[in-house]
């Protein structure tokens, strides 16, 4: 009887590890997740140039010794919460900012893109991110679904991941040969399930810090974290006052928005953080390019009083969709999203599906086909210079990191001699 017994309670008790273990392993990742998208590889964007890296480096008039190795990433995806900068984390350089550098650093100037689907987090640790974003002039796309379709930055008039709706008549051939040879990449799923993944709180400051950017962001107010290792039941005089908490998120907004500013992100993303309670989230859309990269490119690429912006909009498709419903992360959606805002309290009800492009759409003047070559072999020439200032050899995580402090700190003035920033969220 005793042997039974003592069976019956292992089996019980293996069961219930077995449970324990499968509820561990199906757990959601706790931290920021960086990965490569797959048909950005750049063995798979020389097949748009004929298999030809000297033909990529001559499309973007660069030294053809600097083209990306064939497995180098041109785009990530970034996912996952933006954690707190705790000690061990600093110490084992394994914050989500170490991870961003080592992304950065591993593919040595041929990453462009970041693919935002990120919820936020942490403060300080978003903006750090958002820093490293535009020193090493970085695009970004900030995803609004359960997937996506990858499409190479630099053949979308409307911004990173837009539409391709017109090629170039010499990449034609070549942009049949990618398109088949990454058929079952092309398509990026985020989750198995139907829920939607955007890029909200802390991760708008990394698409601010894009230097061309596509796609919705979604916004509120900061939030005091609760101090780590602190019960929620803690005795009331444990806790700090109410004056102290909002003297410290009131600085926490000056810096945000100073952030906001500094990237040129826009009135309508300053206005969405501000005027959104912290238990919900309003859409806003930034300009596609910081005001001064849209004035220097005005003259350099000779639009003749246009703005690049402008003129990449009449390169795109007239989409026959409601102004009112969020823009799209399908790149059949090529026009550029327009700044606005939702109400607080909750989500923008999805769009109806969108059309096929159109075929009959004529194809661009020569002008305005050369104005887009123009601008992205700016954006091209740009970052491989700033990769190469930043990263001479190889990245410096320690000097890296001491530059976004020096950053951080310079926001809030009165705060630069403060050793740490607030890790509120």
């Amino acid at each position: 009887m005793r042997t039974r017994r003592r069976c019956r309670s292992a089996a019980i008790a293996l069961a219930l590890l077995c449970f324990a273990l499968m509820g561990l392993s199906q757990r959601p990742a706790q931290a920021v997740e960086i990965t490569c998208i797959e048909a950005s590889r750049y063995k798979y964007i020389y097949r748009i140039f004929g298999d030809d890296p000297r033909r990529f480096a001559k499309f973007f008039n660069i030294d053809p010794r600097s083209a990306p190795a064939p497995e180098t990433c041109r785009a990530m995806l970034i996912t996952g919460p933006i954690e707190r900068l705790t000690r061990e984390a600093v110490q084992a350089q394994s914050t989500d900012t170490d991870k961003l550098i080592a992304a950065i650093g591993a593919n040595r100037g041929g990453l462009a893109t970041l693919y935002l689907a990120s919820p936020g987090g942490n403060v300080a640790a978003g903006l750090r991110m958002g820093f490293l974003t535009r020193m090493f002039w970085l695009k970004a796309h900030a995803v609004d679904g359960p997937d996506f379709t990858y499409v190479p930055d630099f053949l979308s008039p409307g911004g990173p991941g837009a539409a391709v709706t017109v090629v170039p008549p010499e990449l034609e051939a070549g942009w049949a040969a990618y398109v088949e040879a990454t058929r079952h990449l092309l398509t990026v799923r985020l989750t198995p399930d139907n829920r939607r993944r955007r890029c909200a709180s802390a991760c708008t400051f990394i698409f601010a810090g894009g230097i061309h950017r596509f796609g919705p962001a979604y916004f509120h107010r900061a939030r005091r974290a609760a101090p780590k290792g602190k019960a929620s039941g803690a005795a009331p005089d444990s806790e700090p006052s109410l004056t102290e908490m909002v003297d410290g998120l009131q600085k926490t907004e000056q810096r945000v928005t100073s952030f906001y500013r500094q990237m040129d992100a826009g009135e309508a993303a300053i206005r969405a953080f501000q005027m959104t309670a912290t238990q919900t989230a309003s859409q806003a859309t930034m300009p596609s390019m910081p005001r001064y990269v849209d004035d220097h490119l005005r003259t350099t690429c000779n639009t003749r009083g246009r703005s690049p912006r402008e003129q990449l909009r009449m390169m795109a498709p007239q989409a026959e969709t409601n102004t009112d419903a969020p823009p799209s992360s399908n790149p059949a959606m090529a026009a550029e999203p327009q700044a606005q805002l939702a109400p607080p309290g909750g989500d923008r009800p999805k769009p109806p599906a969108t059309a096929a492009p159109r075929t009959d759409t004529p194809a661009p003047p020569l002008a305005l086909r050369a104005l887009h070559h123009c601008v992205a072999g700016a954006h091209e020439r740009e970052r491989m210079r700033q990769f190469a200032k930043l990263c001479p050899g190889r990245c410096d995580r320690e000097s890296l990191v001491r530059e976004t402090t020096t950053r951080m700190r310079a926001l809030t003035p009165e705060e630069q001699t403060r050793e740490n920033t607030p890790s509120s969220r």
